[in-house]
């Protein structure tokens, strides 16, 4: 399990963060706290004030993580944080 935590993601910024992240990653965030089990990988934020705190874990990477590059939690992570930043 890898958590990260993003300081200074406005309210406007975190709307764009969402979008990019379901467009991109086909992986969709509907509120500012939660968790989601998709693709063998377990997605959970918090987005308070003007902090976004990601965790990712993955149990089990299947074909679909492997096929789109995703060897480690560190990999999920790397590329969640080139969407946020």
């Amino acid at each position: 399990m890898i958590t990260k935590t993003f300081q200074g993601v406005t309210p406007e910024r975190w709307q764009a963060i969402k979008q990019v992240i379901h467009s991109d990653l086909h992986f969709a965030i509907e509120s500012d706290e939660g968790s989601k089990d998709e693709y063998g990988a377990v997605l959970s934020w918090l987005f308070a004030a003007t902090v976004l705190t990601i965790t990712v874990k993955v149990e089990h990477f299947g074909w679909i993580l492997s096929h789109a590059g995703f060897h480690c939690e560190q990999d999920v992570m790397d590329a969640l944080a080139k969407k946020i930043q």
